[in-house]
Parts: C-alpha cells; sequence; structure tokens
C-alpha cells in the first residue's frame, strides 16, 4: 500500500486561492448584474434578449462561484484530516 503525503499548509493556500478566486467572480457577476439592471432607456426586444443572455452569463458565473467555493470547502477539510493524522 503506498502512502500519499499532503502538505496541509499547502492545501490550504490552494484553498485560499480558490475562494479569493471565488469571491472575485461573484464580485463581478453582481458588478455586471448591476449594470444591466442598470440600463434604461432601451426597451425593444434585441435589448431584452441581450438582457437574457447577459443573465443566464450571470447565473453561469453565480454556479461556478459556487463549484470553487465547494472544492475550497473540501481542500480544507483535507488539510484539517491531514493534521488530524499527523496527531495520532
Amino acid at each position: 500500500m503506498a502512502l500519499v503525503q499532503y502538505d496541509p499548509e499547502q492545501l490550504e493556500r490552494a484553498a485560499s486561492a480558490l475562494t479569493r478566486s471565488q469571491t472575485a467572480l461573484v464580485n463581478e457577476a453582481r458588478s455586471v448584474n448591476a449594470t444591466i439592471g442598470g440600463l434604461t432607456g432601451f426597451s425593444d426586444s434585441s435589448t431584452e434578449r441581450f438582457r437574457n443572455e447577459v443573465r443566464q452569463v450571470v447565473r453561469a458565473m453565480q454556479q461556478q462561484s459556487e463549484v470553487l467555493a465547494l472544492h475550497a470547502k473540501h481542500l480544507r477539510q483535507l488539510a484539517q484530516d491531514v493534521r488530524n493524522l499527523s496527531k495520532r
């Protein structure tokens, strides 16, 4: 059986990088959403199609941010598990 070594500090750094990316993605999604919501004076059908397309992109950004957050959580849990194993 092979023993796999993990560095908990390296796992934490990777988790932090994912969290920073997740935060940036959430902020950008909010900014895009606010910009689109603030467009006034445009009410034709092509404008509505454009807004709907942008909203779909914003939803995709939000979903991806949730994936990043989940992976960061898993890395932090793995780091903690490694720390706990080393205490045994």
